[in-house]
């Protein structure tokens, strides 16, 4: 109950007393070491970095940044320009140019979050003015931007092979047909 009762006090403390939630767990954390035990110094600092010294999750950041860049350079307009050449003359096309730019955008950027964002801004006032529901324009958005996480690379993928041990080159070789 001590630990329960610590737990949940110094979390609302440091809560309310404004800290973002991150450096709240942390310093609720350090408070429930210090009341159950004095915890020796570089114990606590081996357990803070043990947690981040796994480097295949290095790959996540650098995704996110690499789309980042990617987005600010213009690539997401070409992308869609893209897709929009190769099929975007059939009836319908905008919403196959959808689904393809999401695919292409997904085997670049990794993320499915991402892609919505990235093309959503772009590809639905577009669809907008081709006369299509922004329901519809939505929902395709949406439906398309899932396929993210099947397509290699994938930050879905590299979390999974990390945490269950799994090669994340065969799961990336297994998510190539599908995606």
């Amino acid at each position: 109950m001590l630990v329960l009762s610590t737990f949940l006090g110094s979390l609302l403390i440091f809560s309310l007393a404004g800290l973002p939630i991150g450096f709240a767990i942390g310093l609720t954390s350090m408070v429930l070491m210090f009341v159950l035990g004095s915890p020796d110094a570089m114990i606590l600092a081996r357990r803070m970095i043990s947690g981040v010294d796994v480097y295949t999750l290095l790959a996540i950041p650098f995704f996110m940044l690499a789309g980042e860049f990617m987005n600010r350079a213009g690539l997401v307009k070409d992308i869609l320009l893209f897709a929009n050449a190769l099929i975007g003359r059939v009836r319908g096309g905008l919403a196959y140019v959808n689904v393809v730019g999401s695919m292409l955008f997904a085997g670049i950027s990794g993320s499915a979050v991402a892609d919505a964002a990235a093309l959503g801004s772009l590809e639905m006032p577009m669809m907008e003015r081709s006369g299509y529901d922004r329901g519809f324009s939505a929902a395709i958005t949406a439906a398309s931007s899932v396929i993210g996480p099947i397509i290699p690379p994938s930050i879905p993928m590299i979390i999974l092979g990390s945490i269950g041990q799994i090669s994340i080159s065969k799961l990336f070789l297994g998510g190539a047909i599908p995606g």
